[in-house]
């Protein structure tokens, strides 16, 4: 999580939480340690595809299905925080 807030493309962005892809207990409360942790948290989406170019969320959703249309790239995906990623919207 250091790492994220030494991040310059993040410095004074909003991300927002893909509540939509949370599928487990597990999940749900991995998100909540780490929105406590994220400077700047928006609200919460119920999908990916509502989020504008250019924004931040967290999501749970696997690589493969972010990589499928190529709208998203996977800003931070660590072992730590799956089966969270921080992605941004790119079209």
């Amino acid at each position: 999580m250091e790492y994220l807030s030494s991040l310059d493309i993040l410095k004074n962005e909003i991300i927002k939480v893909d509540k939509g892809s949370i599928e487990s207990d597990k999940a749900h409360s991995k998100i909540i340690r780490i929105s406590l942790l994220t400077p700047n948290l928006g609200d919460g989406i119920d999908n990916i595809e509502k989020l504008d170019v250019s924004e931040f969320a967290w999501s749970s959703l696997s690589s493969a299905k972010l990589n499928k249309t190529d709208s998203y790239q996977i800003i931070y995906d660590c072992e730590i925080l799956a089966p969270w990623k921080l992605i941004k919207k790119t079209r």
